[in-house]
């Protein structure tokens, strides 16, 4: 049985509207970027003027942020924010950025992986929500250890070389394994096809330019055999690139796209069969 977007698990359609939607995400960008900048500088009214009215984070409303804030910037110390990863999606008046936070302080460092919901009001974008999940600490050695081998359908670049094969890979309890990556061409659709080795719901986000790009990621990704191109010279889908980030053990796969007016992406999953489909018209 298929499981389709529209049922249980996922968006039914994302139609990404050219130069208005590219325009929106460049202006969440910029305001998450402005938001780092503002806190590293721990200008409270710069700051705050981020949020809005209705944030809430945990049991903190908008003002338990303030003055909590209030507090920690009364003595003004150095610190360092750094974003990197960041992606953006949205829907409708709302939008979800997702990035991995990298903050150094006098007392504190960490890095973690930092989500900030956004609500559009009057042409500008708000924070209403703020998550940070601390990055997975590695696992103990003492772990059982799993050979895992990968098979690739996209190229002989994609192949494993047989020393990778032969080199044992710590087995972490909730890995994700992409066992391959198919694409498909049909009259009316192209479809890029993920076997798993269990279910995941991956993150994707489109990139709308001179260059449309659509990103799948993918979390608890721990093994990959490198950073790699396949072109596939489909009608919408012009070639297929992974690359493993090894820091917070997330796959990105990136499917260039041909320039075209309007994308409909719908996606759907297969229990039976572990596999997860992006159909593109």
């Amino acid at each position: 049985m298929i499981l389709r977007s529209a049922l249980i698990f996922f968006v039914a359609l994302i139609i990404l509207k050219g130069s208005a939607f590219a325009r929106h995400i460049d202006h969440v960008r910029a305001t998450v970027h402005a938001w780092a900048h503002a806190w590293q500088s721990q200008n409270l009214t710069r700051y705050m003027s981020f949020y809005s009215p209705a944030f809430r984070s945990g049991e903190l409303g908008y003002k338990d942020w303030l003055n909590k804030k209030a507090q920690l910037f009364q003595k003004p110390v150095t610190i360092r924010v750094e974003i990197s990863d960041l992606w953006v999606f949205i829907e409708g008046n709302r939008a979800t950025a997702r990035f991995v936070q990298s903050y150094q302080g006098p007392n504190i460092t960490d890095t973690g992986e930092k989500t900030l919901l956004l609500v559009n009001t009057n042409d500008k974008w708000m924070i209403i929500s703020e998550k940070w999940t601390p990055l997975p600490s590695p696992a103990p050695t003492s772990e059982k250890l799993t050979t895992i081998t990968h098979q690739q359908t996209l190229g002989p670049e994609l192949q494993p070389s047989d020393q990778d094969i032969q080199n044992q890979k710590t087995l972490h309890p909730n890995e994700i394994i992409v066992k391959n990556i198919q694409f498909h061409v049909a009259e009316n659709y192209e479809e890029v096809c993920l076997n798993l080795n269990k279910f995941t719901i991956p993150v994707i986000f489109s990139l709308e330019n001179k260059k449309p790009r659509m990103v799948i990621d993918i979390k608890d990704v721990y093994v990959w055999t490198g950073d790699y191109t396949t072109p596939v010279n489909g009608r919408l889908v012009k070639q297929i690139r992974t690359y493993l980030h090894q820091k917070i053990n997330k796959l990105r796969i990136v499917l260039d796209l041909n320039p075209a007016k309007d994308y409909i992406i719908d996606q759907s999953y297969s229990p039976k069969e572990d596999s997860y489909c992006v159909e593109i018209k």
